[in-house]
């Protein structure tokens, strides 16, 4: 099964107890490295819904692979760069940014790893409404700054949250 659930929607987490809403904000928020979606699959879950993440073609391909290079050139000491890392937004998402940055040392209360303060997606074949929700999704957990590369239009635009939209 490419995932743990397939029933996204009533998934609870141990030792929690589920609400009675289907909204992602009135359900318990998970850590951030607790799986809704099991890792090394080519699934997210984005609101509640599973979705397939084809496998990257060029120029998709040479852009992550830069953008990686990039984050691993350019990170500091301090924080550590990854590609493709699942991140529990909410109870209903688990997403997989192209690329994020986020602190090396573990949370101080939870022991877990810390939420990435910069994330980066990829788009080409992809569409920019799905790689907006998932953009919202990681903001609403807290990600400082989403980035979205448009290799079609070689542009980088970044997600805001008070437009709910991609801007330049």
């Amino acid at each position: 099964s490419a995932c743990y659930s397939c029933d996204v929607a009533s998934h609870t987490t141990a030792g929690r107890e589920p609400t009675p809403s289907s909204e992602p904000d009135a359900l318990p928020e998970p850590g951030i490295d607790e799986r809704l979606i099991m890792p090394e699959t080519r699934y997210e879950a984005i609101d509640g819904e599973v979705v397939y993440v084809s496998p990257a073609k060029p120029p998709h391909a040479t852009c992550h692979s830069r953008l990686s290079a990039l984050l691993e050139a350019h990170c500091r000491a301090d924080y550590q760069a990854a590609s493709d890392m699942l991140t529990r937004t909410s109870a209903l998402s688990d997403v997989a940014p192209d690329g994020s940055i986020y602190p090396r040392a573990r949370h101080p209360e939870t022991g877990e790893r810390q939420l990435e303060e910069l994330s980066f997606e990829v788009v080409s074949k992809q569409s920019l409404a799905l790689a907006g929700r998932k953009a919202a999704s990681l903001r609403r957990r807290g990600v400082r700054r989403v980035f979205g590369l448009d290799v079609a239009k070689k542009r980088v635009l970044e997600w805001s949250t008070e437009s709910a939209a991609w801007e330049p």
